[in-house]
């Protein structure tokens, strides 16, 4: 198996695992219930295969190309671009984003209202980055492990894809933001 089917299975897996660890989170956020071991049951593994998924990703693209050269014709690998775009914004915003919970608490502390909008619109624009990442990436993995054959296909996942992705990561969201103003407003 190529090193580009391996990264396909690992993004398949990692969106799975993505999907478990946001309903989890929500979850918490809605019921203002928290389990730390069932959030390192939805995280580690999680944080394993994004790394994993990252390592061949970056192989697959700059050791033995991808056959996607997106600046030789924009218009026609848009998804390209904006795929590997969200893929380089992914890290700095994880960073923040295993960071927040301890910034939110900080900030509902100390009664930093700039500090909790800005940790909350950062969160906002990682939840999308990665839906817009993972919304991109399922027909392109399904494509490479040869489960879509057409472009018809292809774009119908596309679609489908990006929709279930806003639609999720969209209730998602406002279950969350709804969570931490709750949880700033109550510790002020």
């Amino acid at each position: 198996m190529t090193i580009k089917k391996l990264n396909a299975c690992f993004s398949l897996l990692t969106t799975v695992l993505l999907i478990m660890h946001v309903a989890y989170n929500a979850f918490c956020y809605f019921t203002m219930y928290y389990n730390p071991a069932f959030k390192w049951l939805f995280s580690t593994p999680l944080m394993a295969t994004v790394l994993v998924h990252s390592v061949f990703g970056m192989l697959s693209v700059f050791l033995f190309g991808d056959g996607d050269r997106p600046m030789d014709d924009p218009k026609k690998n848009w998804k390209t671009v904006v795929q590997r775009t969200s893929a380089s914004l992914f890290f700095p915003l994880l960073f923040l984003h295993i960071q927040s919970f301890d910034l939110y608490k900080s900030s509902a502390e100390t009664n930093n209202i700039k500090l909790f909008v800005t940790i909350l619109i950062v969160d906002i624009v990682f939840y999308y980055v990665i839906t817009l990442h993972v919304s991109l990436s399922v027909s392109k993995a399904l494509t490479t492990l040869g489960i879509i054959t057409t472009d018809e296909v292809r774009r119908v996942v596309d679609n489908i894809a990006l929709t279930i992705g806003l639609v999720v990561v969209t209730v998602a969201t406002v279950i969350i933001v709804r969570g931490m103003i709750i949880m700033f407003f109550v510790t002020v």
